[in-house]
């Protein structure tokens, strides 16, 4: 990665980066033309990253509405309203992430 970010760095003689990479050593690499074979080169994945999404989910959303919760029910002595409150904030949470399932 550090060559990608600074490609200046790289002399023409490394062949660290060469070593490392993925090779096809039975035979010439030859690809129909309907379909994807895979060769020489990095496979670069692009999408949502769902792992990351949910565990923001779940710490943002999720641990806010339950300290809201508790803190309102505490400060207002009143359980049912603070618990309502957090109840709409996941709600909202779960529909932030469907609609980000829907677009992507």
């Amino acid at each position: 990665m550090h060559f990608f970010k600074h490609p200046q760095r790289f002399r023409m003689d490394q062949e660290v980066i060469f070593n490392q990479l993925p090779k096809r050593c039975v035979e010439e690499l030859a690809a129909p033309h309907d379909k994807l074979e895979a060769g020489w080169g990095l496979y670069f994945e692009e999408g949502w990253h769902w792992k990351t999404i949910y565990f923001i989910l779940v710490v943002l959303v999720i641990t806010g509405a339950l300290v809201f919760g508790i803190t309102w029910s505490i400060m207002k002595l009143d359980i049912q309203s603070g618990f309502a409150i957090t109840a709409v904030w996941m709600t909202v949470g779960s529909m932030a992430l469907g609609y980000m399932a829907l677009k992507s």
